[in-house]
């Protein structure tokens, strides 16, 4: 594949790749505007009594309340944590292209591409609450401390924080069962990419 070509497939691409997250984006944020014109100000509202409800927070800080106040320091975070999710994506695609033309399956490495657009909305989802307004709207609540077996009480999440926690997971165990020894080499060492630089 020539150079031409090989700029086509990245720009096609990039071009799903925003798409589909812009998606993932506005269904976050509509979700979120929902919660704050049908439950801030309002009593909680049960979906599954004594399990699930929701209820509208303002989450100043990150997962469970850490670094509450210090919005500049998450924002910044949070951008960081962005590029290295996007160049992480870019890598799996270039395997995904090489496996294709190699006559490979590449299911699996679509399978990561789709995770990190989920990683990448969820991100930037909460990314935008926290710009625009100084805290992330939250409502989904999980009343674990009313599940046997289960005493904590787990805060108060939204559609972004499922986004990037369903995706991780996912990630995680495609690790651990999907991929081959050689497979996770190539994705986290980057060593392929090495070698073909050199050459």
């Amino acid at each position: 594949m020539n150079k031409k070509n090989i700029f086509i497939s990245y720009v096609k691409f990039s071009l799903i790749y925003i798409v589909f997250c812009l998606l993932l984006i506005g269904l976050d944020q509509v979700t979120k505007e929902l919660a704050v014109q049908y439950l801030k100000g309002n009593e909680d509202i049960s979906v599954i009594p004594k399990v699930f409800s929701l209820s509208y927070v303002e989450n100043h800080g990150a997962a469970f309340g850490i670094l509450e106040g210090r919005q500049w320091l998450l924002i910044g975070v949070s951008f960081f944590f962005l590029a290295l999710v996007l160049l992480f994506a870019l890598h799996i695609f270039r395997i995904c292209q090489e496996s294709r033309r190699e006559n490979l399956s590449a299911a699996k490495y679509v399978f990561l591409i789709l995770c990190m657009a989920f990683i990448t909305s969820g991100a930037i989802g909460n990314l935008i609450d926290r710009v625009r307004q100084g805290y992330v709207v939250d409502f989904l609540y999980l009343l674990t401390k009313n599940i046997p077996f289960l005493s904590f009480d787990f805060p108060v999440f939204n559609i972004a924080d499922c986004y990037v926690t369903i995706a991780a997971f996912s990630v995680i165990l495609a690790g651990l069962f999907l991929f081959k020894e050689e497979e996770l080499n190539k994705i986290f060492t980057f060593r392929d990419l090495k070698e073909n630089n050199k050459s």
